[in-house]
C-alpha cells in the first residue's frame, strides 16, 4: 500500500505491539521497491505515551503506528496530517467495537471518504452474539483472508497441540454463595469473589506446582494463566519456594516489561500472569501453557492457548503442551475445554444482551495474603491426569467452495474412524447418514468427538470420491520436514551432486503428503534449498536499509514582529477587544531554551525572543501570546485550560510547530 502512495494509520492498544509493528516495517522496508522501484525513503512514526507525541506526525509520513488511547485523546491533531489516500489497519481487530477505535475510524472517514479499513485478528469473536455481529458489520462482513488452525498446524506455522487434562478433584461448589451462583448463571464466568476463594486454595495450588515440578524437563518454558492478582502472587511464591525460577506480572505493575524480557531471555522458567500475555506478546519459544482459570469465553481461551502455539516455521516449538486444570463442578460444569478450539468456525453462543452491575472487589494487602491463603481448605486433596490428548494427523479434504481443508484428527478418534470405515464403506445408499447419530455411535466415549460440520464434510468427500480419505500423520510430516532433512543431509555429508537424487527419492516415497502441504515437487525442492541457504529457511530481505541522516535548516534569529501589534490582534480576535489585568508584554532580552512564554502574577508577560524570527509563523507567535493570556484565569494546564486553548484557530498546527517543527532548525547561540 505504501508503494501505491497510501498512508498507513496502524492502530493498536499496547506499547509492545507498537514496537513489534515498527520492527516489522523497518526490517521489510526494502519491499517498498517491489512495486515502486523509484522509492527513495520510508517515513514512519510511533505515537504513544512511551514513544513520540502525535504532534510529531506529518502529512508526509508513510506509516503512523498509533496507540489508540493517544490517538483518541489527541484526535484533532490528525486533521492536518492525513494524506490523500489512507488505509487504517486495526491490530487485534476484535477490539474495534470499543469507542476509542470507533471514534478514530469515524473521524478519518469523515475527512477521507475513500479510506480503506483492514482488521487483523486471530479471534474474530466477541463476548456476545450482538457484539460479534457489530464487529463483522464494522468491516462490512468482508473476510478477505482466513486460514484454519489445522492448516497452520500441518504447515508447522503453529505448533502441534498436546492436551493434558488435570483433574484436581477439588469441589468449590459448597463455598459458592447465592449471589455468586446467580452471577455464574447470568454471565457464564467466575465472579471476582469466588475467584479469590479458588485463588487462595492451598491444595489446588499444590497440585499446580506439583504438576510442573514432576514434568519440569518436558514442560520447559511455561506460561501460567492465573485467576487474579492474588493467584499470581501465591502461585509464584509457591513455585519459588520449590526452587523454580519464577516471576509474576499483572496489570498496573511497573516492572512488567522487565519481567517479560527476562522470560524471553530464559532468565526465568515460569511466568505467571492474568491476561497480560493474551495478545501480541512475542515470546515464540513458550513450550507449555497452564490454564488454571475456568472460562466460557472462546476468545479468551483461544488467546491463552495461542501464546504457546508458535510453530517451528515461526521461530517457535514443534509441540505445544496445553495443561488444563479441572476442578469438580456438579452444577456449574459448562467451562470450555481447550481441545474444542481446534474445531473450526467457533461461534460465541451467548445471549444477545447482558446486564452489568458493579462488583466490589476486596483489596487485600499482600502481607496478609499468606495468612488467608494457608487458612482456607476445600474438599479434595488429590489430582488425577485424566486424559492426554495427542493429535495423530489430518485428513485432506475439499470444502464446499472447492478450497483445500485439513481436518485435524486425534489419536483416540482413530478407532472410531476405523470402525466407521468398516461399517459404511460402499453402503452410503443404505446407511442413515445423520452426523449426530454417527458421532454418538462411533465417538460416544469420554474423548473429544469430531466436530459435526467437519464430520459432514468428511462424509461428503468420502461419498463424492468413493474413497475413504487418506490419513496423513505427523510422523510422516516429520519425515519430509525440510529443516530436519537438511540437518540429516549435512550430518551425512550429502554432496550437491547427490542432493537432487535424495530429494527425488523422498518425493517419490511421500508424494501425496508433500503435494498436500507444499503443492508440487518444485515448491518442495525450493523450500529445501531455502533451508540449506538460510537459517530456518527464512530468506533475508534482498536489499539493505540506509537510514537518512537528519539535515537541519539554519535558523534565522532576526527581529521580525511588533509584539504589541500581535498582542492587540489576539485581544481583538479572541476577547472582543477587551482583556483586563495585563500590565506589560515584552520580548525576553535573549533567546532561551526553556519556555516560549511566561505569565507572571500581576499581569506581566514575557515572550521568548527566539520566536521573533521569519522562520516562525506569525500566527504561531500569536498563539503563544493567547496561551499566556489564559494563565490570568487558569494557573494550571488542566482540562479547562486546554478546552479554552483549543478555541484558537488551528491550535494543533501551532502546537505541532512549537513541539517538533522548530526542532528541524539548526541553532547557533
Amino acid at each position: 500500500m505504501v508503494s501505491r502512495e497510501y498512508q498507513i494509520i496502524w492502530l493498536t492498544h499496547r506499547h509492545m505491539l507498537i514496537d513489534q509493528t515498527a520492527d516489522a516495517f523497518y526490517n521489510f522496508a526494502p519491499l517498498i521497491k517491489s512495486q515502486n522501484p523509484s522509492a527513495k525513503k520510508l517515513d514512519m512514526v510511533c505515537v504513544s505515551g512511551e514513544h513520540s507525541s502525535i504532534k510529531a506526525t506529518k502529512k508526509t509520513d508513510d506509516i503512523m503506528i498509533i496507540g489508540v488511547q493517544s490517538g483518541f485523546r489527541n484526535i484533532d491533531y490528525l486533521n492536518k496530517v492525513l494524506a490523500k489516500k489512507i488505509i487504517i489497519v486495526v491490530d487485534e481487530a476484535h477490539h474495534t467495537v470499543a469507542m476509542s477505535y470507533l471514534r478514530i475510524i469515524k473521524y478519518i472517514r469523515e475527512r477521507r471518504k475513500d479510506v480503506k479499513l483492514l482488521g487483523l485478528t486471530a479471534t474474530p469473536i466477541r463476548g456476545t452474539d450482538s457484539e460479534s455481529k457489530f464487529l463483522m458489520e464494522t468491516f462490512y462482513s468482508n473476510i478477505i483472508y482466513h486460514i484454519s488452525m489445522s492448516e497452520l498446524i500441518t504447515k508447522q506455522i503453529l505448533a502441534t497441540p498436546v492436551f493434558e487434562n488435570i483433574e484436581t478433584d477439588i469441589n468449590f461448589e459448597p463455598v459458592i454463595s447465592i449471589d455468586e451462583a446467580k452471577l455464574i448463571k447470568r454471565y457464564g464466568e467466575i465472579p471476582p469473589t469466588l475467584a479469590n476463594k479458588i485463588a487462595q486454595s492451598t491444595k489446588r495450588n499444590e497440585i499446580i506446582v506439583d504438576t510442573y515440578i514432576k514434568n519440569k524437563e518436558r514442560y520447559g518454558k511455561t506460561l501460567i494463566f492465573a485467576l487474579n492478582g492474588i493467584h499470581c502472587y501465591t502461585l509464584c511464591k509457591d513455585l519459588q519456594k520449590a526452587g523454580i525460577k519464577c516471576d509474576y506480572i499483572y496489570s498496573g505493575n511497573s516492572d512488567n516489561e522487565e519481567k517479560i524480557r527476562r522470560f524471553k531471555e530464559n532468565e526465568i522458567d515460569v511466568l505467571v500472569n492474568i491476561n497480560i500475555l493474551t495478545e501480541g506478546s512475542d515470546v515464540p519459544d513458550i513450550q507449555t501453557i497452564f490454564l488454571t482459570r475456568p472460562t466460557q469465553s472462546e476468545g479468551l481461551l483461544m488467546q491463552m492457548i495461542g501464546r504457546g502455539m508458535r510453530g517451528t516455521l515461526a521461530g517457535g516449538t514443534d509441540e505445544a503442551i496445553i495443561v488444563d486444570f479441572n476442578d469438580k463442578w456438579d452444577t456449574f460444569n459448562k467451562w470450555l475445554n481447550p481441545k474444542w478450539l481446534v474445531d473450526e468456525d467457533i461461534v460465541a453462543k451467548r445471549p444477545d444482551t447482558r446486564e452489568y452491575r458493579e462488583i466490589i472487589i476486596d483489596r487485600i494487602p499482600w502481607d496478609l495474603v499468606g495468612d488467608i491463603y494457608s487458612g482456607i481448605n476445600f474438599e479434595g486433596e488429590k489430582s488425577i491426569i485424566k486424559t492426554l490428548t495427542l493429535p495423530a494427523g489430518w485428513y485432506p479434504l475439499v470444502d464446499n467452495e472447492g478450497e483445500d481443508y485439513k481436518m485435524l484428527v486425534f489419536e483416540k478418534q482413530l478407532p472410531g474412524f476405523k470402525k466407521l470405515k468398516e461399517d459404511l464403506d460402499g453402503k452410503f445408499d443404505s446407511f442413515n447418514i445423520n452426523e449426530n447419530k454417527l458421532i454418538n455411535q462411533y465417538f460416544g466415549g469420554f474423548e473429544m468427538p469430531p466436530n459435526t460440520d467437519e464430520l459432514k464434510l468428511f462424509l461428503d468427500n468420502w461419498q463424492e470420491s468413493n474413497e475413504f480419505p487418506q490419513l496423513f500423520t505427523f510422523e510422516e510430516r516429520n519425515n519430509i520436514d525440510p529443516i530436519i532433512l537438511v540437518a540429516k543431509f549435512k550430518e551425512q555429508n550429502v554432496g550437491l551432486a547427490d542432493l537432487e537424487d535424495e530429494i527425488m527419492k523422498i518425493f517419490d516415497q511421500y508424494k501425496n503428503i508433500i503435494e498436500d502441504i507444499y503443492g508440487d515437487y518444485n515448491s518442495y525442492y525450493n523450500r529445501l534449498m531455502d533451508c540449506i541457504r538460510y537459517d530456518r529457511g527464512i530468506r533475508p530481505v534482498s536489499s539493505t536499509i540506509e537510514e537518512i541522516p537528519i539535515e537541519l535548516i539554519p535558523f534565522r534569529l532576526e527581529a521580525t514582529y511588533d509584539l504589541q501589534e500581535l498582542y492587540n490582534e489576539v485581544v481583538d480576535e479572541m476577547f472582543d477587544g477587551e482583556y483586563e489585568g495585563i500590565q506589560s508584554i515584552e520580548w525576553t532580552d535573549k533567546p532561551y531554551k526553556s519556555f516560549y512564554g511566561k505569565y507572571f502574577i500581576g499581569g506581566r508577560i514575557r515572550i521568548n525572543c527566539l520566536l521573533n524570527s521569519p522562520d516562525v509563523p506569525r500566527e504561531t507567535v500569536k498563539f503563544v501570546i493567547y496561551h499566556e493570556l489564559l494563565h490570568r484565569d487558569y494557573w494550571y494546564h488542566d482540562r479547562e485550560f486546554y478546552r479554552q486553548e483549543h478555541k484558537y484557530p488551528d491550535y494543533t498546527e501551532h502546537n505541532r510547530f512549537l513541539d517538533y517543527g522548530i526542532g528541524e532548525y539548526k541553532f547557533e547561540w
